[in-house]
């Protein structure tokens, strides 16, 4: 493999099955987030995919390429590349992907603690308990509580603008309109062009996993063991039950308990504290 001067410079000694690795982890996380067509995107959004996974250090330079349709050409058995539309199209050959259980399991963000960085709507703080984030309204007036770092618009906003010149270069001039009209209108992620909307949720997670991991660091607070939490898929519910509904259910079966089913009842920390946090009319009345 060519390297160029810079890299050995530099002592760098990028390897091509080390970016075999990633390329297929790139497309794979496309097939994670439930797309049908996720072994098929264009040219820059893969080096897109890339830039964003390798912290903006990717360059097809530094593995010997002049161009990323010359190092996709490296990976006849992995890749085959489209150049007859534009831009140029890649494909994941079949058998290309690993089997799911050889790659790492996606990890969420626990909820808490994500919407207290990007819940700015609220128009009110979160604040650390010791083992939960919850809004200054859920918190006792007595407790002596950190807040947490909850972003402003015009974070969230420079955020927005960060990515989309991150990926202004690979798209067309329709996608990149749709990126400008996603970040002037501050729209959801529906609004951007389907190729980088796992991009830019992947963005996302990374800023907030950051700013919170940057708060707990200068605080001086252990980051929770569970601040990262497996990703599970979510349920489809289109014909399964609402919330009340699911909520009426269980009461039913809790009014049926035994002494010794209640005993082994298990009920989530967090519903719990919002329970105890509540305020409750019949605590009111027996004060009177």
């Amino acid at each position: 493999m060519i390297k160029s001067s810079a890299d050995e410079v530099a002592g760098i000694r990028p390897t091509l099955a080390d970016l075999a690795v990633l390329m297929r982890d790139a497309f794979e996380r496309v097939r994670s987030s439930g797309r049908t067509d996720w072994n098929v995107m264009t040219v820059p959004v893969l080096k897109n995919r890339l830039l964003h996974m390798t912290g903006r250090q990717f360059s097809e330079i530094s593995y010997g390429a002049h161009s990323m349709s010359e190092l996709i050409g490296q990976f006849p058995e992995l890749l085959e590349i489209d150049t007859s539309v534009k831009p140029p199209k890649v494909r994941l050959r079949e058998g290309g992907g690993q089997p799911a259980e050889a790659f790492p399991a996606r990890y969420q963000i626990r909820r808490d603690l994500w919407n207290a960085v990007v819940d700015f709507d609220r128009g009110e703080p979160y604040l650390w308990t010791g083992t939960v984030a919850l809004p200054e309204s859920e918190c006792g007036e007595a407790e002596r509580l950190s807040e947490l770092p909850t972003l402003t618009r015009e974070a969230e906003t420079a955020w927005r603008a960060d990515f989309a010149a991150s990926v202004a270069d690979g798209l067309d001039d329709n996608d990149r309109d749709k990126v400008n009209v996603w970040l002037e209108r501050q729209l959801s992620t529906r609004a951007l062009p389907t190729d980088v909307q796992g991009t830019w949720n992947d963005h996302l997670r990374a800023r907030v996993l950051d700013r919170l991991r940057q708060w707990f660091h200068d605080h001086d607070i252990d980051e929770p063991a569970d601040l990262l939490v497996a990703a599970s898929k979510p349920a489809d519910r289109r014909d399964g039950p609402g919330l009340d509904e699911l909520r009426a259910f269980v009461i039913r079966c809790v009014q049926n308990m035994n002494f010794e089913e209640l005993s082994e009842l298990r009920l989530p920390p967090q519903a719990l504290l919002r329970t105890e946090r509540r305020p409750h009319p019949w605590r009111g009345d027996a004060a009177k």
